[in-house]
């Protein structure tokens, strides 16, 4: 059974830690537009994949256009807006850009309750090249116009939608992340790109020693190529919780971002993912962010310790009603994914495991749904995946997946969007990853035989 093998980052020989990067930097640069397949697809598709399955309610672009021409100015402010037909008039705000100015706007407006939509997240607003992405971080409200009047100097900025991005409703958004399927789905999606990884590694191997025979000796020697994991929980009793740790050094992955100027906060200017070789798939700014320990909090973002995870270990359910963010701290899933504050955890922010290793690293991986722009990404979801696999092999008694309770498209047998029948990988469902040592053989076409973790080998 030819199984791929997981390693420890930190524990790799340095030239296949190389290897690794060198082969996700080749697979971006020869990414294929629209592919979505196991052998061969897109950095971009992984980015999008993730992207469209976060909990982003609503999405939409919006055309910008103006009426009048001049400067906006700080005593600029909103006569009204309109949305769906209903005149709502707000408060003065001080300017910051029109797309700014909205976010503010439309923040103050959910501050006040939308008639009917009480618990709606918030809005950001980005501009670029005459386009304004407005995005609801939570809810399932779909505005249809916004025209704002801006007074001042009487200039008036119509807002009209022009495009959808993609089907986006509340049970397929919500896939991903804050439920039940959260771990099957990571499994599925890591697997995936580790798989167009490997061909990325072969095609690279192949352009640098000459020749597909020279590439199978190096093979056969070093193995095939498999994701790291980066056990965090380990380092954060040492020195990799600093931005000057191992993890972060100039020949791995790069350091810490800087603030640049006002308009280029925490840019990463390290390292081969810097921002003049590694441009980004999603909203502007075109590169990666990080505040490695710094995004804002209060208390300060830590990474989970060994002590985390030996709690984690004691929960014997996979999950509990209400299978999503409130489940209590009995499921081994919510304490994992991030949502439960573990006991003790009086000096850091609310958030462990995974959600806090994202709020961590800041910047982009702190904006999760363009998160996996960051290679860090695939290290982080590698390691929430090799304690899933071992809390398996320590509770090979324990209910797998929840048979009953988790809402449509989240139940074991469920294809799992955007791997549905019809699509170009094919169906997958939570039901094919519980086992990954080998996969079921119905799945194999679609993931391969199986990996394991230098833990099991």
């Amino acid at each position: 059974m030819a199984l791929d093998k997981r390693k420890n980052f930190k524990k790799m020989d340095p030239d296949q830690q190389q290897r690794f990067i060198k082969s996700i930097i080749w697979m971006k640069a020869h990414d294929k537009a629209g592919a979505e397949s196991a052998t061969g697809g897109s950095y971009q598709q992984y980015v999008e994949w993730h992207r469209d399955m976060n909990p982003v309610i609503f999405k939409d672009i919006f055309d910008f256009t103006a009426s009048t021409t001049g400067t906006l100015v700080a005593t600029d402010h909103f006569i009204s807006i309109k949305i769906d037909g209903k005149v709502f008039t707000p408060a003065t705000y001080k300017m910051m850009s029109a797309p700014g100015l909205i976010a503010e706007f439309l923040n103050g407006l959910y501050a006040q309750n939308m008639p009917g939509n009480p618990e709606l997240g918030k809005f950001s607003v980005i501009e670029s090249g005459g386009i304004v992405t407005v995005t609801c971080t939570k809810g399932v409200y779909e505005p249809s116009e916004f025209i704002c009047e801006i007074s001042g100097v009487k200039k008036t900025f119509t807002f009209t939608k022009s495009s959808k991005v993609g089907d986006l409703t509340f049970s397929n958004m919500m896939v991903a992340h804050s439920g039940a399927l959260f771990l099957p789905w990571h499994r599925a999606f890591i697997r995936l790109f580790e798989r167009d990884l490997q061909t990325a590694d072969e095609q690279r191997l192949v352009s640098e020693l000459g020749s597909a025979p020279k590439k199978d000796e190096y093979i056969a020697k070093y193995e095939k190529l498999a994701l790291p994991y980066w056990d965090w929980a380990v380092d954060s009793s040492n020195d990799s919780k600093s931005p000057k740790g191992y993890l972060w050094q100039e020949t791995l992955l790069g350091g810490d971002g800087n603030e640049v100027n006002a308009t280029e906060k925490d840019r990463l200017e390290t390292g081969p993912f810097k921002y003049s070789d590694w441009k980004l798939y999603g909203p502007l700014p075109n590169y990666l962010q990080r505040r490695i320990g710094r995004q804002g909090a209060s208390p300060p973002r830590a990474l989970a310790t060994v002590e985390d995870v030996e709690f984690l270990n004691k929960r014997k359910v996979y999950d509990v009603y209400p299978f999503d963010t409130k489940s209590p701290d009995t499921s081994f899933r919510n304490v994992l994914e991030g949502w439960f504050d573990i006991p003790g955890n009086t000096t850091r922010q609310r958030g462990e495991m995974h959600n806090g290793v994202h709020m961590w690293v800041g910047g982009t991986m702190a904006n999760v749904p363009i998160a996996p722009n960051d290679p860090i990404f695939y290290l982080n979801h590698c390691n929430v995946d090799r304690l899933w696999a071992e809390w398996q092999r320590d509770n090979k008694g324990a209910e797998q997946y929840p048979v009953f309770g988790p809402v449509p498209g989240r139940r074991k047998t469920d294809e799992m969007i955007p791997w549905i029948s019809g699509s170009a990988i094919g169906a997958i469902r939570a039901a094919d990853v519980l086992k990954r040592r080998p996969f079921p053989a119905n799945i194999q076409p679609i993931l391969g035989e199986g990996y394991k973790y230098d833990i099991e080998i």
